[in-house]
């Protein structure tokens, strides 16, 4: 899926443009990328869950039902820090494994905390798109 993702965000320049898709394709694209997604945010895969949320924006796809909830799952994952997504088992394990210890530098929360950020900005703001914003 992160293939496919990258490839929808190549052809339609992170939605600045619209895809050149044959029907067929874009047909299949409809379906797969939604329940990618909920896949994805169900298996606590938010990095994944994150870009296809993005991917669907850019296929014009997000004024579905299960984008906007989505985007709520997402928003209800913001911690009081600011960072999103709840990792302490995951963290706890790893510190026990190698003896590893995070910080607010090294945390797995931070790569979370900026696909979220930018997620929720494209969401909210549809003609804004981040990287074609870096480029203006």
């Amino acid at each position: 899926m992160h293939d496919l993702s990258d490839f929808i965000a190549i052809k339609t320049l992170f939605g600045k443009k619209e895809s050149s898709f044959d029907s067929k394709f874009l047909k299949h694209l409809y379906a797969a990328i939604p329940l990618g997604t909920l896949h994805s945010l169900y298996q606590y895969d938010l990095n994944l869950g994150l870009k296809l949320l993005r991917t669907m924006s850019y296929l014009n796809i997000h004024r579905s039902k299960l984008f906007k909830q989505s985007i709520s799952f997402v928003l209800s994952q913001q911690r009081s820090d600011g960072s999103f997504g709840f990792f302490a088992p995951e963290i706890l394990q790893l510190q026990k494994m190698i003896g590893f210890e995070f910080n607010e530098f090294n945390s797995p929360c931070l790569p979370v905390a900026f696909n979220s950020m930018w997620t929720i900005a494209e969401a909210i703001y549809p003609n804004f798109t981040l990287f074609h914003s870096i480029f203006d």
